[in-house]
């Protein structure tokens, strides 16, 4: 399933608005042995957050209140409210009876009561002193998510093929004439600072890490010399969006998605050609032989220490930073895109059987993959995912912005549009409490505050 091509869908996995620290977790049945004192903080950063999440290093202004329930086996259920208005980070400690399966449920609430961030998780309590990683995703609920404002009203200009945020600023590429706008205020006004020269004739994804923006797309043939075609790489600094300068060493291949995480980017394309760098200035290094020879590769994403990558008949996986893959039973089935969040990697497979798209999901790193219930009508659109740290959502040709209502992994779980925009949508990503969508002639839309 090409890009362009039909039965195409576009899902961004959003990262939420929060986050705290990091820990363990397990299930099983409780045990006696004293109490742990247990600290949990919202609104500090981790060093594990998904580069180029949503997920800014504080509370949202749109947080008033934050209610703790932590429940288990042999324990009395503990509930506590902290008034979180004005604040941007709160570190709360629990004396909590050892033990395994403790749940610990994080709702946080604006000033009309309304929930925005959720986050259910269950760990094994066995230390004196812990510190436990909750993420926070955002409620399907979540009233900004059903406001959307255009940002970005073109007159003439190409189609937007992929968007990522770091730095505190907004990037998206153009597919046709190497066009880069930047938004350093929240998504709320954009520039054209630079243009990718020589342009590509197709760019088609972008990501952010370790304080470079890297775009990746098709060939271009030099004029100036006799040659052959010359992939499109190139890379930026977040200090300055005006100077792109071309990263393309070591590549060969056409390039259709790009994730950064671990300190690794990891570029996937045509031919199952995957390559990888620890430094793009330095150039890529391909894997050799690739793990599906032949297929065309549309997107990888990275989550929890793997990166997963998926195309024509391939679902594949690599805990290494993309030095090796292993491949996974993909069913014969055609992957556009995948993506990663709250823990769980989400693919979408077009079924020709039934005519359907179809969400699978994997919570083993991509070890195995699970069908959803609800599947989804392909659409003639584009397929495009971002990764990020608490929550899926889908967007398509036809404007539609949908949101599930329930994690994905719960089976009774559907997806229903919460707004429908007046121009085709065919990529996206999320930052500082907002996302960001774009599409058809450079269209742009931000939802309101998180």
């Amino acid at each position: 399933m090409s890009r362009g091509s039909c039965y195409r869908l576009m899902v961004l996995a959003i990262a939420a608005s929060l986050l705290v620290l990091a820990g363990c977790g397990g299930s099983g049945t409780a045990t006696s042995g004293g109490t742990s004192q247990v600290t949990v903080s919202i609104g500090v950063g981790s060093s594990t957050a998904a580069p180029g999440s949503a997920a800014p290093r504080a509370i949202p202004p749109s947080v008033a209140l934050v209610v703790f329930t932590i429940s288990g086996e042999g324990m009395e259920t503990v509930v506590r409210t902290v008034a979180t208005a004005g604040m941007t980070q709160v570190v709360e400690t629990f004396s909590i009876p050892k033990g395994l399966a403790r749940t610990f449920r994080v709702e946080a609430y604006d000033g009309a009561g309304i929930l925005r961030y959720l986050s259910v998780s269950t760990f094994d309590i066995l230390d004196n002193v812990l510190t436990l990683p909750i993420v926070m995703s955002i409620a399907p609920g979540n009233p900004g998510l059903n406001t959307w404002a255009e940002v970005n009203n073109p007159t003439s200009a190409p189609n937007l093929s992929g968007m990522a945020f770091g730095g505190g600023s907004f990037v998206a590429v153009g597919e046709s004439d190497g066009a880069i706008l930047v938004s350093t205020d929240n998504g709320a006004t954009w520039t054209n600072p630079a243009t990718l020269s020589p342009p590509s004739n197709e760019v088609n994804d972008i990501a952010y890490g370790d304080g470079t923006f890297v775009a990746v797309g098709g060939l271009y043939t030099p004029t100036s010399y006799v040659g052959p075609d010359i992939p499109t790489v190139y890379a930026a600094s977040q200090d300055n969006l005006a100077l792109w300068t071309l990263r393309a060493d070591g590549i060969v291949s056409v390039l259709r998605g790009v994730a950064f995480g671990g300190g690794t980017f990891v570029a996937v394309g045509n031919g199952g050609a995957i390559y990888w760098s620890d430094n793009v200035a330095a150039g890529w290094t391909l894997v050799n032989p690739p793990p599906v020879a032949g297929a065309t590769l549309f997107d990888v994403a990275y989550g929890n220490g793997t990166f997963v990558a998926v195309g024509d008949n391939a679902l594949l996986t690599s805990g290494d930073g993309g030095r090796n893959w292993q491949a996974r039973d993909a069913g014969g089935l055609s992957y556009s895109g995948v993506g990663y969040a709250s823990g769980v990697f989400l693919a979408l497979a077009y079924d020709p059987v039934y005519d359907v798209i179809q969400p699978y999901y994997s919570m083993d790193e991509g070890a195995t993959w699970t069908a959803t219930v609800y599947q989804f009508t392909p659409i003639d659109g584009s397929i495009i995912l971002t990764s990020g740290g608490g929550q899926f959502v889908v967007v398509n040709s036809y404007g539609e912005i949908w949101l599930p209502s329930a994690p994905v992994t719960d089976p009774a779980s559907t997806w229903a549009p919460v707004v429908n925009l007046p121009w085709a949508l065919t990529c996206g990503t999320a930052g500082n409490g907002r996302y960001v969508v774009g599409g058809y002639s450079s269209y742009i839309y931000r939802s309101d505050q998180l």
